[in-house]
């Protein structure tokens, strides 16, 4: 009679225990922000939704009784459960894609993984699906595609107009400025490629954590701070690249003409450091802007951001030993007819036998 009383004990402490482990789980399940579903293999091509997490439903905007229950069709295009039928049925193997799904009649891309679930006899009887929309890093990507798209063919038009200056005998004269505007285009194309480069790099650790189970919101918001940041980086350069495209289209005209307009120098040259934030990064120097007030300008803006990002690159590239942190300095000051940019760095120098070339 005691063993038995103390089997009944121990039974009941256990089942309190596992009670207490599936609330723990319920919970985890139900505020991990991942679309989590379980699917039955009903039949080829057919799957039933037996249960979704909390997120799901405000992810897609259904209730609970509109998805449990209901064909996956339902929801997602006949040829993408092909493809998880072909993929993960079949082979018995987990499955991550990229795919476009309808929701609420618009068109939102998720980054999904699906995991078989066997029964004894090895078959797969349900699927496990995780998932996090990633419509705004997908449009990101599309509007990033789109302009090195334009940025390529602005420099097609830049390599042509080239071509025809040199063909010309009597423009002769403006082969320096072939080769000077060649050398300014690099800054922004350059900076495109590099903010191209660290989006691709940033896709891939987060398709990389998602695949390992490892995505955190947090790393996931960092993501799209990332995603923004670079979309706006390069439309900045690629209307910087079209400036002095035009620029140049109208000195092979007349090269005493110029863009000349009228701008706040100390906001400019902020955006000026600011497209250069990428490369800034990828160093642990800092850029002071030094000036009380904000002069405004009718000169030069696309001449004066030129100079001013070759400085800073070239201290980047030049000024310091490898991990030796640096300061950069712009200072601006005005007398009654002047304006003075003082540009400065702490570096190494220039070597005395250079410094009668740097002009």
């Amino acid at each position: 009679l005691l063993a038995r009383v103390e089997n009944q004990i121990a039974l009941r402490s256990l089942a309190k225990q596992l009670r207490a482990q599936k609330d723990f789980l319920q919970v985890i399940y139900n505020s991990v922000d991942t679309f989590i579903s379980v699917l039955e293999v009903v039949e080829r091509d057919q799957f039933e939704i037996v249960d979704v997490n909390e997120t799901a439903l405000k992810m897609t905007g259904y209730t609970r009784e509109q998805m449990i229950g209901a064909n996956v069709t339902a929801f997602v295009a006949p040829e993408v459960i092909r493809r998880n039928h072909e993929v993960c049925v079949a082979t018995k193997q987990p499955v991550t894609r990229e795919e476009p799904i309808e929701l609420m009649g618009k068109t939102t891309w998720w980054l999904s993984t699906h995991t078989p679930l066997c029964d004894e006899s090895g078959a797969v009887t349900r699927l496990i699906g995780t998932a996090i929309n990633i419509t705004e890093r997908w449009l990101a990507e599309q509007q990033l595609a789109k302009k090195t798209e334009e940025l390529t063919q602005a420099l097609d038009n830049l390599k042509a107009t080239q071509s025809e200056l040199v063909r010309s005998a009597k423009m002769a004269a403006l082969g320096n400025l072939v080769a000077g505007v060649a050398h300014e285009i690099n800054t922004p194309v350059g900076t495109a490629i590099m903010t191209a480069s660290s989006l691709e790099n940033a896709s891939q650790e987060i398709a990389a954590a998602l695949s390992e189970g490892e995505l955190k919101k947090s790393s996931f918001q960092n993501y799209l701070e990332i995603a923004t940041e670079c979309s706006l980086h390069n439309s900045s350069n690629l209307r910087r690249a079209g400036e002095l495209i035009q620029s140049f289209k109208q000195v092979a005209v007349d090269q005493s003409s110029l863009q000349q307009r009228t701008f706040a120098l100390r906001s400019y040259l902020q955006e000026v450091i600011t497209n250069l934030t990428p490369k800034l990064k990828q160093t642990p120097h800092q850029i002071q802007l030094l000036t009380d007030t904000e002069i405004t300008l009718s000169s030069y803006p696309g001449a004066s951001a030129q100079v001013v990002t070759n400085l800073i690159i070239n201290s980047l590239t030049h000024a310091y030993p490898t991990g030796e942190a640096g300061l950069i300095c712009l200072e601006v000051t005005q007398t009654k007819d002047h304006t003075t940019l003082c540009y400065s760095d702490d570096g190494c120098g220039i070597p005395p036998d250079a410094q009668d070339h740097i002009f």
